[in-house]
């Protein structure tokens, strides 16, 4: 048999997938990674006593007994949280936001929240999908892109937002923000405008 040498680039779920069985197949396998640690959207940070995912972390079988043996076989509860519940937060600026994932402005400082959210209220046009920066800046406005979004990309990913589609801001739940109170939020958000920008203080009942 051939042996070929095989070039796979990032080595999250995906890449480390393909190196595995390229390599059982007999190939020779050059796994390539921008980041100092393997695992993409899988890592985890550890600070403040807490675990802080990246991105997604929940995997369902594929009916393929190879590869669910290689992803799940060695799962266990002393390395992994085997659970029917899924329970989301977001810590942003030293305060942990249990009610949902978005980050809530209201941990701002007054003045520059105050400032955000009148820049958000005057924003009634549909986003720019050019890039990631273009998108956040005409979804949210320039206070709460320099003081939130973009050092969150720049800490997770280490990319400049223009380079970036407008669409991976879905992976890190950039696609809303909590702002206001919770009683301007509900009568905001009867507008589909604001609906596709802000969270709601309070997770509704079965979610």
């Amino acid at each position: 048999m051939l042996r070929k040498e095989v070039v796979i680039v990032g080595s999250g779920i995906a890449g480390i997938t393909a190196a595995y069985f390229e390599a059982k197949k007999g190939n020779s396998v050059t796994l390539i990674e921008s980041d100092n640690r393997v695992g993409g959207l899988l890592k985890s940070e550890f600070f403040n006593n807490r675990h802080f995912d990246y991105g997604t972390h929940l995997m369902s079988e594929t009916n393929i007994e190879e590869l669910d043996k290689f992803l799940f076989g060695k799962l266990n509860d002393s390395n992994c949280v085997i659970t029917n519940k899924v329970e989301i937060a977001n810590y942003f600026n030293g305060a942990m936001n249990t009610k949902n994932s978005y980050v809530d402005t209201n941990y701002l400082d007054k003045e520059v929240f105050k400032k955000g959210c009148k820049e958000l209220l005057g924003l009634d046009n549909l986003p720019e999908e050019i890039d990631l920066k273009a998108n956040l800046l005409s979804k949210f406005g320039p206070t709460f892109y320099k003081s939130i979004f973009e050092p969150l990309i720049q800490k997770l990913i280490g990319v400049d937002p223009q380079l970036l589609a407008a669409q991976v801001g879905h992976f890190f739940d950039m696609s809303r923000l909590i702002a206001f109170d919770e009683k301007t939020t509900t009568k905001l958000c009867r507008l589909d405008v604001y609906n596709n920008k802000l969270g709601h203080h309070v997770r509704q009942r079965g979610l």
